[in-house]
């Protein structure tokens, strides 16, 4: 039987890491619980590479263990490649009409299924234009995608066959030309958004695609200049269906005890003696499920069964 939709997740950690202490992990851990607060069927593949797998059978989440290139630099854009290379499998399965590919720090307000009757459109790509930041200007990209939140039918997968070459051949072309642009230790603060570019840009720049651009009131970011901040009693993207945020404000949606280790230090500071912002993806009214817990580290308590309307 044929999915209207598929939500895939992907990460792939640096070797020896800890995966349940990984802010991947902990992120994941936080968008799967919003998710299923809002769509307790939806099916969901998490690949999760170079790391110990964990089971998510209480989200009713698959997991798929992979091998690829070590994260990180130098070679960034290849470390990356998992994302597409893993969303290109499900595609070829055949067994859903969409894929959404979204980033693990990504929390859900409503039900992915309401971007399918936003969105209906079987031929078209639909992304996220990314906001203006300083990384961005140096790439002089037209239309800078943010690459966090793809929704993609089924259908465009025999089309990119040369995805991958094409790719890393935009990689290197934009390299070389931000080297030529910028000082040599600035160069790795923009191999991320080069990552990004190269990827998008292949849907952006072939007439074998339709392209549409999500409404930035469902599909957000953390730092649309509209939406509050961590100031207020709401987080940016409390409306939306989909809010993609960066790891490094965390501490804006993460409850304190999915906290990285290795961040905790950062999100204090950030914080200011405030408490973590309560943005509301979780609502008040839910029960304990589970408490994630390895060793003495509890992770998170959250309740994977209420479900309401989109």
């Amino acid at each position: 039987m044929t999915s209207p939709l598929t939500v895939v997740y992907s990460f792939n950690l640096p070797k020896h890491s800890n995966t349940t202490e990984h802010h991947c992990f902990r992120t994941l851990i936080h968008s799967l619980a919003t998710l299923r607060q809002h769509d307790p069927h939806v099916p969901i593949k998490v690949f999760m590479g170079n790391c110990q797998p964990v089971p998510l059978a209480e989200f009713n989440a698959s997991v798929v263990s992979f091998t690829g290139p070590e994260y990180g630099w130098p070679d960034l854009q290849a470390s990356l490649g998992h994302r597409w290379v893993n969303t290109l499998h499900v595609m070829a399965q055949g067994d859903t009409e969409r894929v959404l590919f979204v980033d693990t720090d990504t929390v859900f307000g409503r039900s992915p299924l309401k971007l399918l009757h936003l969105y209906g459109d079987l031929n078209t790509v639909y992304l996220r234009k990314d906001i203006p930041n300083p990384l961005v200007e140096p790439f002089n990209v037209e239309s800078p995608v943010n690459d966090g939140v793809v929704l993609l039918p089924r259908g465009v997968y025999d089309h990119m066959g040369d995805f991958h070459v094409w790719r890393t051949t935009e990689w290197e072309r934009m390299r070389a030309e931000i080297e030529a642009k910028i000082p040599a230790d600035k160069v790795q603060e923009t191999l991320w958004v080069m990552a990004q570019y190269a990827t998008s840009g292949y849907f952006l720049h072939s007439d074998r695609f339709n392209i549409e651009y999500f409404d930035p009131q469902d599909v957000s970011l953390s730092t649309e200049p509209t939406q509050h901040h961590v100031d207020g009693e709401h987080c940016p993207g409390i409306d939306s269906i989909v809010h993609h945020y960066f790891t490094g404000n965390g501490c804006r949606y993460l409850p304190r005890n999915l906290w990285p280790p290795y961040l905790i230090e950062s999100f204090e500071r950030q914080l200011g003696g405030r408490d973590p912002c309560r943005c509301g993806f979780l609502t008040p009214d839910t029960t304990v499920n589970k408490t994630w817990s390895f060793g003495e580290s509890p992770l998170m308590t959250a309740n994977v069964t209420k479900t309401s309307s989109f």
